[in-house]
């Protein structure tokens, strides 16, 4: 099988072909106490695939992929095909980070019916990091989707990392806007903790993004809640200018 990409490019009357990037197999993003296999696989006469896992961009220089790599520790791994006469592939790239506390349940908005699931630890299953949105994710076409976090016990919590899909060719979005709160127990009301603001004013690649929103100092909670605020219409530069984005969101974890 042929894995390149023509490019109209010409270099000394002859076409450039550019490499198209490996295909990355592994069960989850999310660490345990077992660590991930990665399996890295492209079929091309002259090429072959560079890694690194530092989050640098990966070079000639780094280390040629063999056999799949056992991923044991929080790891941004960087993928790339390269080979003489041929343009390097896009890079690929995948976040490897730890499981988190313990997370007793999650309730959160009703998704669309075409992208719901029945489990009730969906997000938070440890499994998760595909770019396949068909798998394993939920799917909101809402103005707003609300998701609530009961811990089993009250804990210091300083991190609350989301797990979102962001493959705009299909019209879903990072959310435009995310809140976060905790419940206080003395005052009995839930006390925001932070917002984060997102712009989609440019054409990003498809990929998983891991969205941390960060308590520098901590709290002392047992209930959080987090408010996604979807792209209600679709900016100009894209095809869907104007309707309504998606939203999909795959696991939820709590550090």
């Amino acid at each position: 099988m042929v894995f390149f990409i023509f490019i109209y490019t010409m270099n000394n009357g002859q076409p450039v072909f550019q490499l198209a990037p490996p295909t990355l197999k592994y069960s989850t993003v999310f660490l345990t106490a077992s660590p991930v296999p990665v399996e890295m696989i492209f079929n091309q006469p002259g090429a072959a695939i560079h890694y690194t896992m530092n989050g640098k961009e990966s070079a000639t220089t780094d280390p040629i992929y063999h056999s799949p790599v056992l991923i044991r520790k929080k790891t941004i791994l960087k993928v790339k095909t390269m080979g003489k006469d041929f343009l390097s592939s896009e890079t690929v790239t995948v976040s490897f980070v730890p499981a988190g506390k313990a997370i007793k349940k999650i309730i959160y908005s009703p998704p669309h019916e075409s992208y719901a699931n029945s489990r009730p630890d969906i997000l938070n299953d440890d499994t998760g990091g595909s770019t396949n949105y068909r798998k394993n994710w939920l799917g909101f076409e809402r103005d707003t989707a609300q998701i609530d976090i009961e811990l089993g016990k009250k804990e210091t919590v300083r991190s609350v990392m989301l797990d979102l899909l962001q493959d705009e060719g299909s019209w879903i979005f990072l959310p435009t806007r995310i809140e976060m709160s905790y419940f206080d127990d003395r005052s009995n009301s839930w006390k925001p903790t932070g917002n984060r603001v997102l712009v989609a004013d440019k054409p990003s690649p498809k990929q998983t993004v891991q969205e941390e929103m960060k308590l520098p100092m901590g709290v002392q909670a047992d209930k959080l809640r987090l408010v996604l605020l979807s792209v209600k219409r679709i900016p100009d530069w894209h095809a869907g200018r104007g309707n309504h984005g998606w939203l999909f969101i795959d696991e939820i974890k709590v550090y």
